[in-house]
């Protein structure tokens, strides 16, 4: 039997030379990291001969030692600097160091950067380099046991083939024997029986020669199969192999993963304020805000707490979240959310009311909200929906007070489409329920997007990988599901995961909550633009 080369080993020198190209570049940071601390040891040392050599008086002045040559002190009076510049207190390469330039760090802060972004490239391409070593060994390791698999078959049908041969053979010596047989005539055995018996093993002898025929056939179509497989592993091995149930490229052109994105998508939002592109002024509106909907645990609170955090840079509990089979939240909530810095509000609030579920039905209540007559934090009591006599609402709201954009959010996890086992995203009193708000949002004409949670429990490969969320066709399928469950287009769904088991952030996560967010402040300007452009050109909208 053939033997045949493992498959992969093409997979391995390439891996090797990757790692042998990464190790090489990290050797080159770290001769340049070396040079830096040279530059700044040479530095050190000059900032000391500048401390000892300008008089008291300069040194009380506003004049930077690192940002002011040593000269410009001489010409400003220093009864010591420029005597000294002279005398040989320096030498000749640190005189003319100190005359004409100073102690310059704006190119140590230029090579710290370049070091930077050079490192970023390098963790970038580790990171590739980790995807495609992992979906290589996958591949392998499929190879690997298809090859086995072929192995035995072969095997078995050689070994068969070894059988058939050698009882043919004897079968052969049998029917030889058979015809150079004389038999003496006093033999109990007639001519007859002898005929029949040579007529049988000729019988014996043609079946098993085409029993042969069809082994050797069928070892022929294995080989020839195996063969074609390994060419086609090889083409694939070739190129850059997708795990199993991942599209070739995003099923969407935004988002991009990678971090200059991250950074665009969090300038924009930092930088928002409503109808910016409209030329309103940034003091005619305060914030626009955004309302979220769904049934309980369905990850509201969640997907608040993954923005604010991915806007501080670390893992926050802003809103309250859990997965209790009771509502989490209670009262209707405005959160305010805060720009990187820390240092001003951004101009939008994210609101988070009472969770739907079966027998309780809060509609009236959330009409109010839309309508702006609900006070933040307003406890949301079921058998008493909040009217216009009572405490605390709101009779005259402002254009702030409203909402501009509703988020209706669902569980991924929940629906299953299986042939044998049918479950919706809701109950269908919760679906009820959500019709019911829609015919109110409806009228309004406030733009309805649909937020689709806990997308990486039904993904493995979003879950190993989040960047993989816009190649998952699981995911995809998924958001057509929810966009048809609630009637309104697939453009709207967004596909979300949220910070769960992590404790600190991470740029994936991150691009998803605030590309989403993004969207949802844009459809929030298309309501104002629709509804309110003219008004608020006009600055005749007053803050109350």
């Amino acid at each position: 039997m053939d033997e045949y080369p493992a498959s992969g080993y093409g997979v391995y020198e390439t891996t090797t030379c990757l790692k042998n190209e990464f190790t090489s570049k990290m050797k080159e940071v770290e001769q340049i990291f070396k040079k830096l601390a040279d530059v700044t040891k040479s530095h050190d040392q000059t900032k000391q001969e500048l401390r000892t050599t300008l008089c008291k008086t300069c040194r009380k002045t506003s004049y930077s030692i690192f940002k002011s040559p040593l000269k410009s002190f001489a010409d400003n009076g220093c009864q010591t600097t420029y005597p000294l510049l002279h005398t040989g207190s320096f030498s000749d390469d640190r005189r003319d160091l100190i005359m004409n330039s100073g102690v310059n760090t704006s190119r140590t802060g230029e090579t710290i950067e370049k070091i930077q972004n050079l490192i970023d490239e390098l963790q970038k391409e580790n990171k590739s380099l980790k995807q495609d070593l992992r979906t290589r060994d996958i591949v392998i390791i499929s190879l690997r046991e298809e090859k086995e698999e072929q192995t035995l078959k072969i095997e078995k049908l050689t070994e068969e083939n070894k059988c058939a041969e050698k009882s043919l053979q004897e079968l052969r010596a049998l029917l030889k024997q058979a015809e150079n047989r004389t038999l003496p005539d006093t033999q109990d055995h007639s001519s007859n029986k002898q005929s029949q018996l040579i007529d049988r093993l000729q019988q014996e002898k043609s079946i098993l020669e085409q029993n042969i025929d069809q082994l050797n056939v069928q070892v022929g179509n294995l080989k020839a199969e195996l063969k074609m497989k390994r060419t086609e592993n090889e083409l694939l091995l070739s190129k850059k192999v997708a795990l199993p149930g991942l599209l070739d490229k995003q099923w969407r052109f935004e988002p991009r993963f990678d971090k200059e994105y991250l950074q665009s998508v969090q300038r924009e939002i930092e930088h928002y304020w409503p109808l910016r592109d409209q030329g309103v002024t940034e003091d005619t509106l305060q914030h626009v805000n955004i309302l979220f909907i769904g049934p309980v645990g369905a990850g509201k609170s969640s997907f608040i707490n993954t923005v604010d955090s991915s806007l501080r840079g670390h893992v926050t509990v802003t809103a309250g979240a859990g997965n209790r089979h009771q509502s989490f939240t209670s009262a209707m909530r405005k959160y305010t959310m805060n720009a990187s810095d820390n240092r001003r509000q951004l101009m939008f609030q994210l609101c988070d009311c009472r969770g739907l579920q079966d027998g309780v039905d809060i509609t009236q209540d959330i009409e109010s909200i839309l309508e702006g007559h609900i006070p933040n934090n307003y406890v949301i009591n079921p058998a008493s929906p909040l009217k216009e006599n009572m405490h605390g609402y709101n009779k005259h709201p402002g254009l702030e007070h409203k909402i501009h954009c509703v988020v209706y959010v669902l569980d991924a996890e929940k629906h299953s489409d299986h042939a044998d086992i049918h479950t919706p995203f809701t109950t269908e009193d919760v679906r009820n329920q959500i019709i019911n708000i829609q015919t109110h949002v409806d009228k309004k004409g406030i733009p309805q997007l649909i937020l689709l949670n806990k997308v990486d429990i039904v993904c493995e490969s979003t879950m190993q990988t989040t960047s993989d969320v816009y190649r998952s066709s699981l995911i995809r399928q998924r958001c057509i599901d929810a966009a048809e469950f609630l009637g309104l287009p697939p453009m709207t769904v967004l596909p979300m995961r949220n910070y769960f088991m992590e404790t600190s952030t991470t740029d994936d996560i991150g691009i998803l909550a605030l590309y989403n967010t993004r969207q949802m402040l844009r459809e929030a300007d298309t309501f104002l633009r629709v509804n309110h452009l003219e008004e608020l050109r006009a600055n005749k909208y007053e803050p109350l």
